[in-house]
């Protein structure tokens, strides 16, 4: 059970950072980005459990809505489409 939980941790931070990271970065900066994506999606299969694999893999996509509803929001708020 903690090993899922901090699987839908570890994936709800790294969603955010892609998120926050990726959108309108340089082409190297969001390949870097990504890179340290993968790099802790294969740690965690090869350290974690089955279930923890697939708890990063449901962390990372709502860190990733998450991040991006947030800055919709703003824009919309702050009229900067």
């Amino acid at each position: 059970m903690l090993s899922v939980l901090g699987g839908i941790g570890l994936g709800l931070v790294w969603g955010w950072l892609a998120e926050r990271l990726v959108v309108g970065a340089r082409p190297m900066r969001a390949a870097r980005m990504l890179l340290w994506v993968g790099v802790q999606a294969l740690l965690v299969a090869a350290i974690g459990t089955p279930g923890m694999l697939g708890a990063f893999a449901a962390g990372l996509a709502a860190g990733t809505l998450l991040a991006r509803a947030w800055r919709r929001t703003i824009e919309w708020r702050t009229g900067m489409r």
